[in-house]
């Protein structure tokens, strides 16, 4: 398999591909039903005058649609550039320029100065008649580009990730033989497919494997917990905010029952039992976590009333798994081994093992799209800089401490991650998220924004929760200035914090606590 589309390609096509609710009806369409749907609607593209080569944005919510649409770019020779749905138009129109995409395939017509195509439209085409089968693209394509990526990223203007098919394909094969082992099994889907995690990781390997995904309609709890229940997902791939929000709705639960704590603190499995099958997760194999760090409590905590959690480690440029967990041997707080297919390498390391991450592989991306600049800053003699800080422990499992960009150099020279300080603020079921800065790298400051239950907390309330951080970490680490923020903060689409603001603050625009 060397082009994305073959694997539409099994001997045995009759078998489900996707589910999706349908105005309260649960749709189901096979894989014979997703390779004739793509090869006509790539057949209406080129009758429209799209040429291969051409650039096509898609931007609309999870969908039977949305992987059609995909599958006909590719069949016709062109490039994909995903764009999430929750994005702005002003942002929207700033990608579909920098892309120079010629056609948009939209939920719904906008003003943008490009041609675009209602995503629903054409699914009334017949599977039977004047069915033309596109034509197989040459092996030669293995290298070209199939998707463009906009990371949205935590500081900066967005950044077209070039990957090819090959790119894509070395990660759908290294997870697809880790998952093989597993037998058949139920995916559920939540996480935009605008981003390669859960495109790759998810969509595409599991119609790698002749898997089934649902599409869940919405991501409400009512409506989460419904589709569970209908579903009984064996996997469910998330991001840490999901699991944060399901382990602090269990948190405020148990300060109001003392039954509840003991019962979690003594049968934590027989809880587990029961809130699994209370919200349809009770044949959930494991939650697969990536996009952003896990608090090693969280993960802790699930682990202890027995759902288990796969963490894995990548960025978009590298398609995007660098790293992940083995299945049957998991370590808490660790991002896993690293794939196979990669050489991973850290660089100026201090004395705790902690440097820069650089990798290597074929998962590794063509650059950033019309940005020469930005490509040589990543790569360093054919090594990708992630800018991330990890180290390994001595079994070879790789731990991430934060991002080099945002690194606080105190005083004497020390390094202070704030995501390591964030996680343990982020703890206290009083605090619904946190960002870590400092104005003059030398006092550490805190802004935070209080869960809405918890806004009218005092002070007092508030300084105790610092001190005791401060009482677990270093003196160099230690919180001196607190800031509340009536606002939650702009989040990427794998819901981690963008920190451009802080290049500007003006701390007199918050309540100052300390």
């Amino acid at each position: 398999m060397v082009m994305i589309p073959e694997i539409l390609k099994h001997n045995d096509q009759s078998k489900t591909a996707f589910t999706q609710l349908n105005q309260g009806n649960l749709e189901k369409f096979t894989y014979f039903e997703i390779d004739r749907y793509s090869d006509n609607f790539a057949f209406k593209l080129s009758q429209i005058g799209i040429k291969q080569g051409s650039k096509i944005a898609i931007k609309a919510k999870n969908s039977v649609q949305w992987v059609v649409s995909f599958f006909s770019i590719l069949k016709l020779g062109c490039i994909c550039v995903p764009i999430d749905i929750k994005m702005n138009d002003f942002a929207t129109e700033k990608i579909i320029k920098l892309s120079g995409a010629e056609l948009l395939i939209n939920e719904k017509n906008s003003k943008f100065e490009v041609n675009e195509l209602n995503i629903y439209d054409f699914f009334d085409l017949s599977l039977d008649e004047n069915h033309i089968e596109m034509e197989k693209l040459s092996e030669e394509c293995e290298d070209k580009i199939a998707i463009i990526l906009y990371t949205s990223g935590t500081t900066g203007d967005p950044k077209g990730a070039m990957l090819s098919n090959k790119n894509i394909l070395s990660n759908v094969k290294e997870i697809s033989k880790m998952l093989q082992e597993e037998g058949k099994l139920r995916s559920f889907s939540v996480l935009p497919m605008s981003h390669v995690y859960e495109l790759t990781c998810n969509i595409l390997v599991s119609l790698n494997l002749t898997n089934t995904v649902h599409f869940c309609s919405g991501l409400d709890i009512k409506t989460l917990s419904k589709e569970l229940k209908l579903i009984k997902p064996d996997i469910f791939p998330v991001v840490p905010l999901l699991l944060e929000k399901i382990y602090n709705g269990i948190t405020k639960k148990q300060v109001k029952s003392k039954i509840l704590q003991n019962v979690i603190k003594f049968f934590p499995k027989l809880f587990g039992y029961i809130f699994r099958k209370s919200i349809g997760l009770n044949k959930l194999k494991f939650f697969f976590c990536g996009g952003a760090p896990l608090s090693f409590e969280i993960e802790s905590f699930f682990d202890r009333i027995g759902l288990k959690i796969i963490q894995g480690y990548g960025l978009t440029e590298a398609s995007p798994l660098v790293s992940v967990n083995p299945l049957k041997n998991k370590k808490i707080g660790s991002v896993g081994k690293v794939i196979n297919s990669c050489d991973l390498k850290i660089l100026n390391q201090d004395s705790y093992g902690n440097g820069v991450i650089h990798v290597k592989g074929p998962n590794i991306f063509q650059g950033y799209y019309n940005n020469i600049n930005a490509t040589k800053e990543s790569i360093v003699e054919d090594y990708l800089n992630t800018g991330d800080i990890g180290r390994k422990d001595h079994e070879g499992y790789l731990f991430i401490s934060g991002r080099k960009k945002f690194v606080i150099i105190g005083p004497s020279g020390e390094n202070v991650y704030p995501e390591e300080i964030e996680e343990l603020l982020n703890n206290f079921i009083e605090v619904q998220e946190s960002v870590i800065f400092s104005l003059d790298q030398k006092q550490i400051s805190a802004l935070i924004k209080l869960n809405d239950e918890y806004k009218e907390i005092s002070y007092h309330k508030i300084k105790n929760i610092i001190n005791c951080i401060n009482n677990k970490i270093e003196r160099y680490k230690r919180i001196s200035k607190i800031y509340l923020s009536d606002m939650e903060f702009e989040k990427t689409s794998t819901q981690k914090i963008k920190r451009d603001f802080l290049k500007n603050i003006n701390v007199s625009d918050y309540k100052s606590v300390m």
